[in-house]
């Protein structure tokens, strides 16, 4: 084999390596997401949440670390942004949104929904 093939045979094994190994980080880090969200319903909801679906999504447009939406057919969502490094503490701000459904975003209802959880150290 010439060497300028095995650099091309190099070349595309490295892209597939690189794409196997994105989509395994990126599978880990959402059952990562769904995890934290079923751990901390129990935890600090009793289990009492409605379930969610949580995935990445890009979020740049509007500005949001995370997002909480809600459909008829298909219950909770909640997307978060991947460029966020709190991803834990984006979860439950969502989930206080889910708890807090139709109540005045970040009210007062929201706010104590919140304080169930540790607050960060400084």
């Amino acid at each position: 084999m010439r060497t300028w093939e095995q650099l091309v045979s190099i070349a595309a094994l490295s892209v597939i390596v690189s794409g196997a190994a994105y989509a395994y980080n990126r599978e880990h880090a959402e059952s990562n997401l769904q995890r934290w969200y079923d751990e901390d319903n129990q935890r600090y909801f009793a289990g009492k949440l409605p379930s969610a679906w949580i995935h990445f999504g890009d979020l740049t447009k509007d500005e949001a670390d995370g997002e909480a939406r809600f459909s008829r057919d298909a219950g909770f969502e909640i997307i978060m942004d991947r460029s966020s490094s709190d991803q834990r503490g984006i979860v439950r701000h969502e989930m206080c949104h889910v708890a807090v459904w139709g109540a005045e975003e970040h009210g007062s209802e929201w706010a104590g929904c919140m304080e169930r959880f540790p607050q960060p150290t400084r």
